[in-house]
């Protein structure tokens, strides 16, 4: 909280500031920020979350911000934080605005599962979701309620499209049926300059791309790829060179001929690679591949390979490290001792399925809030449950196995990377993390700071837009 206050404190229109955390009646901890302001200054809640934004995480966001004319104190002088705590809180994080009530049946029933999931008093039919605070935790919660009330099966896509109650209750009211799944996901399809395609990392979900989609500018088409086998129906791909001729296949339907943009963060990394491979061969122009934090797939790699994952892993829950070598352990025996050893390790899997479920899932999907101590436990296991864990475990199994069997052929163009300090003995040996072994026109290193997981995340993922879109600009026609 302190370090919050002391952001906040630093902004000239706030005279003193205090954070608390409060808990809802599910048992969701959320915070909020106490506020007496310079009476010299205008001050408005979005100017601050606007301010807050550029300098924290968004975990350490306040959900609501109330203004008082004087703080609580102590009969010795100090801030009495417990009548903060009793306080009735206003949470309606949205008075800058007109405030326009709900004007049809489908508004008020969105109006009302908004403001449950964002535990604010109100919405009205103009606030954008993400501006009111919406994450991706909140946004899987968010479609759940929805789709189970409308009997639909509303897309990531048309959350991103339609973030405000006026047009998601339009987007409802004009689609009689489902669209086709699809491996896109629009998250910013709007803008003049060429779009850019980003694949998945290994666990198959897009979340990770709203932030830097965001920092790109509206004028930068943004489409994440999600694999076959997220849409709770389909077996999901289990070779790379599969995968990317699938995604190929999709994009184009976007953008039917080059010069494409593409990249990946992690093992998204590992597809973009063969997709611009594969477009190259067809005759495409790939004007840039961007590799985030990807160890290339060569031989000096490929024993370290589980480094990146147990660097994730470690950095979340030390304890489960001992499942995971014994599964890549036997996942790497010997072609023909793998089924065998494979089968037998079972059980072991099964382990560490239950801890991932647990621990690994949480962070990476529920993001930092999840180990911020500001979910509940009832509900982190209720929103994972939600996720379907279960289907994400197959694409995390099948991207896992994929990624062990990929044999990579020479690229004959340039690779971008954006890659971090924090990396293993190998990227340490090896500034181009091995990719200089497979582009023939070189690698341009790009340094980003944080670490493999922070880097997609505030303040780090200001770098890496700023560094990315001078990338995409320069290779632009």
């Amino acid at each position: 909280m302190a370090e919050i206050e002391k952001v906040l404190s630093q902004h000239q229109s706030v005279q003193k500031v205090v954070v608390i955390a409060k808990e809802n009646v599910s048992g969701d901890k959320y915070l909020v920020a106490y506020i007496v302001p310079n009476l010299k200054q205008a001050l408005t809640t979005i100017e601050l979350r606007e301010f807050l934004k550029e300098k924290l995480p968004e975990y350490m966001l306040p959900r609501a911000f109330v203004l008082l004319d004087s703080l609580p104190l102590t009969a010795h002088g100090k801030v009495d934080r417990l009548a903060l705590e009793t306080l009735n809180t206003p949470t309606n994080i949205s008075t800058d605005k007109a405030f326009i009530a709900p004007r049809t049946p489908t508004e008020s029933t969105l109006a009302k599962i908004w403001a449950e999931v964002l535990n604010i008093e109100r919405v009205g039919i103009y606030d954008n979701f993400f501006d009111l605070g919406g994450n991706s935790l909140l946004a899987v919660r968010l479609l759940e309620r929805i789709n189970k009330q409308f009997e639909r099966d509303l897309s990531l896509s048309t959350l991103f499209l339609n973030p405000t109650i006026e047009n998601l209750a339009t987007s409802l009211c004009q689609e009689t049926d489902s669209l086709p799944w699809s491996p896109l996901v629009a998250i910013q399809p709007t803008g003049s300059n060429p779009p850019f395609f980003c694949v998945h990392p290994i666990f198959g979900v897009v979340f990770p791309y709203y932030e830097l989609a965001h920092h790109l500018g509206t004028n930068q088409p943004f489409y994440g790829l999600q694999p076959i086998g997220m849409d709770r129906k389909s077996s999901p791909l289990t070779r790379i060179e599969d995968m990317a001729a699938h995604y190929i296949e999709a994009l184009r339907k976007v953008q039917p001929k080059g010069p494409y943009f593409l990249g990946g963060w992690s093992f998204g990394g590992l597809v973009a690679f063969e997709m611009a491979t594969q477009l190259q061969k067809s005759g495409d122009e790939v004007a840039l591949l961007a590799v985030l934090d990807t160890l290339a797939p060569v031989p000096g790699n490929i024993p370290s390979f589980g480094n990146g994952f147990k660097f994730l892993l470690t950095t979340v829950v030390r304890s489960i490290w001992p499942f995971f070598l014994d599964y890549f352990y036997l996942m790497t025996a010997p072609s023909k001792n793998r089924i065998n050893s494979v089968t037998s390790g079972i059980p072991i899997f099964n382990k560490f399925v239950q801890w991932l479920e647990i621990n690994l899932f949480s962070h990476f999907i529920l993001g930092e809030a999840a180990t911020a101590n500001l979910i509940s436990k009832e509900s982190k296991s209720q929103i994972l449950s939600e996720l379907t864990i279960r289907p994400m475990l197959r694409v995390f199994y099948a991207n896992s196995q994929a990624a062990l069997n990929y044999v990579p052929q020479a690229y004959p163009k340039q690779i971008t990377l954006f890659r971090t300090n924090a990396q293993s003995s190998t990227a340490e040996r090896d500034p181009s993390m091995g990719w200089d072994k497979l582009a023939i026109g070189g690698t341009e290193i790009h340094m980003i700071p944080g670490n493999h997981l922070t880097m997609l995340r505030k303040p780090h993922i200001k770098v890496l837009a700023e560094q990315l879109k001078a990338c995409i600009d320069t290779n632009s026609p």
